[in-house]
């Protein structure tokens, strides 16, 4: 009898581990994508790494090969915030709402934060649904004229797990190769960089004999805080009216 018990008890143990082991998070997390374009006018394949931090109503965007990280955050409001991080040389362009040349609704957000929009979801034929580890995989696919996207989406953790857009001149995938769930490490990559020296963007101007400003400007990286993944033709991706 005391045996029974034991076996019982250890099963709620096992039981209770797996619904904690399968617990997401869907506002904390690192989710590390390759980017791959193929241009097929000339057969030729171009990579990228970039890095989407989630940390509650911040999200930064992480671009390794260039050492660039912007940072989002959506404010009290609704607006937009952003800070375009140098990583290399430890210095900052702070955005306020107004400087940052988009509309500041729902779908600018959604764009920084999951990378696609929810009316370009919406707009999809939903294929099917099956289970992928602790979430739901869910398989989109939009047939226009002269554009095919599929779409992978992992549902509670609201995250792109593939994107591929094909198009008569080119192809872009975005493809999740790592999830980073450890929320100090997180909480790290924000902390960092809010220790970086930083120069309100209207105060640029006055501050050309910087050299570190200078060379940003030349540069073409200092600019009305424009961002995102863009296809060969400068479209944002992941935005229905792009397409």
């Amino acid at each position: 009898m005391i045996r029974s018990i034991l076996i019982f008890l250890s099963l709620i143990v096992i039981t209770n581990n797996s619904f904690a082991t399968c617990a997401v998070n869907a506002d904390v997390f690192g989710a590390v994508y390759k980017v791959t374009t193929i241009h097929k006018d000339n057969n030729t394949e171009s990579a990228q790494h970039i890095t989407l931090w989630r940390n509650g109503r911040k999200v930064a965007h992480e671009y390794p090969d260039a050492q660039m990280t912007e940072v989002w955050e959506q404010m009290v409001n609704k607006k937009l915030r952003m800070v375009n991080y140098f990583d290399t040389q430890q210095r900052g362009i702070e955005y306020t709402p107004d400087e940052i040349k988009i509309s500041h609704n729902e779908n600018d957000w959604l764009l920084k934060r999951q990378l696609i929009t929810n009316d370009l979801m919406h707009s999809m034929q939903h294929i099917t649904t099956v289970k992928d580890d602790c979430d739901d995989l869910a398989k989109y696919v939009l047939e226009k004229k002269d554009v095919k996207i599929v779409l992978q989406w992992l549902v509670k953790r609201e995250l792109v797990k593939q994107y591929k857009e094909e198009s008569e001149n080119s192809t872009v995938t975005w493809k999740l190769e790592r999830l980073i769930t450890d929320p100090a490490k997180v909480e790290s990559v924000f902390i960092a960089r809010s220790k970086y020296q930083t120069t309100d963007y209207a105060d640029v101007g006055d501050n050309e004999s910087d050299p570190f400003l200078l060379k940003m400007i030349n540069l073409g990286f200092i600019a009305h805080g424009s961002s995102g993944f863009y296809d060969a033709k400068g479209n944002a991706l992941g935005d229905s009216h792009q397409h």
